[in-house]
C-alpha cells in the first residue's frame, strides 16, 4: 500500500512540482493551498507524512502543526519556506 502524504503550501507551482515527483516514487499525494483546506483533508483521511509551509496564511504552518498532531498525533511533519531566516533555519 502506498504511502500517503499532505502537502499544503500557497504556492500552486510549488504543489505541483512536489505532486509530481512524489507520485512517480510511487506516493499518494494530497494537497492544499491553505490550513482550512488541509484540516478538511485531515479529518477524513490518514496521513504518514505531512509537508507543510511555514509562512501562509489565514493558518501559518506551526499553527498548522499544532492542529494536524491533535488530531493525527502519529504522521510525521516536515516543515518547508521559501523564505528563509534565523527563526526557520535558513
Amino acid at each position: 500500500m502506498a504511502k500517503t502524504i499532505l502537502v499544503v503550501d500557497d504556492e500552486q507551482n510549488f504543489l505541483e512540482l512536489l505532486t509530481g515527483a512524489l507520485g512517480k516514487r510511487g506516493f499518494e499525494v494530497k494537497t492544499a493551498s491553505n490550513g482550512i483546506e488541509a484540516l478538511k483533508l485531515v479529518e477524513i483521511e490518514s496521513f504518514d507524512l505531512a509537508l507543510l509551509d511555514i509562512r501562509m496564511g489565514p493558518m501559518n504552518g506551526i499553527q498548522l502543526l499544532g492542529e494536524i498532531k491533535a488530531r493525527q498525533p502519529d504522521v510525521k511533519v516536515i516543515m518547508m519556506s521559501g523564505y528563509p531566516t534565523r527563526e526557520t533555519g535558513g
